[in-house]
């Protein structure tokens, strides 16, 4: 559930508006996306992966999986490549498990794949998450935000630099 909310929030500009009218600004009216008819891309497909693509689902969601591991039977969820996966998800939301081989799966490399319309959500673990290629690809422009549950510290929160960055719920 927390993943299909900061997909609202990110899309809508929720916490951006909030914040401005908590500083006694007036936020600028921006005009959000829907998530019905985006794209979910979902890095991982165990039993939360599973729930949240059913979530995305009732939304009208189109929802596309990557996970080397696992098939789907249903007919509703595509499974796709890497960097097919990548290069057509809105939103990219990463619940792969934390093993050596998926340590820094997002990368300067993956981000670059992504639309700069994008949005990037962690809900797995830090370890997953190069949070340095991550604050560049914001900065730069080349993600539109991103929402991290966890980060890289040792209490596996999201750097300080990355948490405050204005784009990152």
């Amino acid at each position: 559930e927390w993943v299909i909310g900061v997909m609202i929030d990110l899309s809508r500009n929720i916490s951006t508006s909030a914040a401005a009218y908590w500083q006694g600004q007036s936020p600028s009216p921006r005009m959000g996306r829907e998530l019905r008819g985006a794209c979910l891309g979902i890095i991982g497909y165990g039993e939360i992966g599973r729930h949240v693509a059913r979530l995305a689902q009732a939304f009208g969601m189109r929802v596309c999986i990557y996970d080397p591991y696992v098939q789907t039977s249903d007919p509703a969820i595509e499974s796709l490549g890497w960097h097919e996966l990548l290069a057509c998800a809105d939103h990219v939301v990463c619940l792969a498990p934390s093993t050596p081989e998926t340590e820094k799966l997002i990368n300067a490399q993956a981000l670059s794949c992504m639309k700069p319309s994008a949005f990037f959500i962690n809900a797995s673990r830090g370890q997953l998450v190069d949070e340095s290629d991550l604050l560049q690809a914001l900065e730069g422009g080349r993600l539109a935000g991103a929402a991290l549950d966890v980060g890289c510290a040792a209490d596996q929160m999201p750097s300080l630099e990355l948490a405050r960055h204005p784009l990152v719920i």
